[in-house]
């Protein structure tokens, strides 16, 4: 009957020999999914090169997805124009302060706001003091008032 040495001497050989071959295991794994990587990149390059070339328009199911990619970049296309519009609309033509949606005048500088305010936009700053000249009230930073331009600071 063999020992307690020998027996923890074969448990030790079996856990390397275990951990080899989950090393092993892993290797090819990691391998593995490296090629379906790169598979899955040629595959998209190849359908890329279709698009952009109008290839296999004759087939059906390519027309019904080619006809699906072109209504998908308009969409992405006119929400880009609207981010820009937004982005635009909220930016002093002057000095490039950030302007609210509500607001008719920079309070930074002063300057008339171009484009005019998004019709519907809701105010969204907490107001603490008023302009002397139309009653707006203001923000503390505010040197000039949105409403009317007149300077408060």
């Amino acid at each position: 009957m063999p020992g307690w040495a020998e027996k923890l001497s074969k448990m030790t050989q079996n856990a390397v020999t275990k951990s080899k071959y989950m090393a092993e295991i892993t290797r090819i794994n990691i391998e593995i999914s490296n090629h379906e990587s790169s598979l899955k990149q040629q595959i998209s390059e190849i359908g890329q090169y279709v698009v952009d070339n109008g290839l296999l328009k004759d087939d059906a199911n390519i027309q019904a997805k080619l006809e699906r990619i072109a209504e998908l970049q308009a969409t992405i296309a006119s929400s880009q124009a609207t981010i820009e519009a937004l982005r635009k609309a909220n930016v002093c033509p002057n000095c490039g302060a950030t302007l609210d949606l509500d607001v008719n005048f920079c309070p930074k500088c002063g300057a008339s706001r171009s484009p005019a305010p998004i019709p519907g936009a809701q105010p969204q700053a907490v107001q603490k003091q008023t302009c002397p000249g139309c009653g707006t009230e203001l923000e503390n930073d505010e040197t000039f008032c949105p409403n009317c331009g007149q300077r408060v600071k």
